[in-house]
């Protein structure tokens, strides 16, 4: 069958196995939903989950890809799969892989060619989508 990535909670860490059932789907939803739960526990503690007036609670929308006909948000964070969904976003825009492994340009100059920074609005807008992924 088809290898799925299974994921498995170790402490606090996540370690991705491969796996060949599609059994194990449900068990990486359910890792994935207590991930979010941390997240939102996380920001709330720290009182992230509420808009207020200085730059830490501020949206940086000008960080945020947004890919329109695939419904995918990504805000860049180095050091965080960032060059991995770097490489997505490049691909989803239309560069083929074989370009983008010979090419000299930077990833992220040629991703801001092709995925020009949001506005604040028009982050808002997306992220107000159903079905969109961030």
């Amino acid at each position: 069958g088809d290898r799925h990535t299974k994921l498995i909670t170790i402490g606090h860490k996540i370690e991705p196995t491969l796996v060949t059932t599609l059994a194990d789907q449900d068990n990486v939803k359910n890792i994935m939903e207590d991930r979010i739960n941390i997240m939102k526990d996380a920001c709330r503690k720290h009182g992230l989950d509420t808009p207020g007036p200085d730059p830490l609670h501020q949206v940086k929308s000008w960080e945020y890809f947004i890919n329109w006909e695939h419904s995918l948000v990504w805000c860049n964070v180095f050091k965080s799969a960032s060059t991995s969904w770097m490489y997505i976003f490049n691909v989803l825009s239309g560069y083929s892989p074989k370009f983008l492994k010979k090419t000299r340009k930077i990833p992220l100059t040629l991703a801001r060619e092709k995925y020009p920074r949001p506005s604040v609005d028009q982050l808002k807008e997306v992220l107000k989508r159903p079905n969109v992924t961030s």
